[in-house]
């Protein structure tokens, strides 16, 4: 999973979040907000429902680019064969692990 991390007067960084496990969801997760990513004290910690994970941070030992696809199905140009392209729209330096079970949260 990919997760766009902005920060205030800065470029736009990316980050590569890691799972051990599944998100399993009844309806089309596609643009659906998963959960709240905070660091609080510099670990990142993944709200997701009633669930809280804790994980940690660790640099990429080569940066990844980030890629978006585009089909253009009408488009001659004969430097795009088939009508397909792809745009770099960012770069990943980083990757947010979360190795542990999550936790459930308790209200009283």
């Amino acid at each position: 999973m990919l997760v766009p991390v902005q920060v205030e007067g800065a470029a736009k960084e990316w980050s590569i979040v890691e799972f051990q496990g599944q998100l399993i969801s009844d309806v089309d997760m596609k643009g659906v907000d998963i959960g709240k990513l905070t660091f609080p004290n510099g670990v990142p910690t993944l709200r997701i429902g009633k669930h809280i994970l804790a994980g940690k941070l660790a640099k990429l030992s080569k940066p990844m680019a980030i890629m978006e696809k585009h089909t253009n199905a009408d488009d001659d140009d004969e430097a795009v064969p088939n009508g397909v392209s792809y745009e770099v729209v960012g770069i990943a330096r980083s990757r947010i692990i979360f190795s542990t079970r999550p936790k459930p949260i308790l209200t009283g």
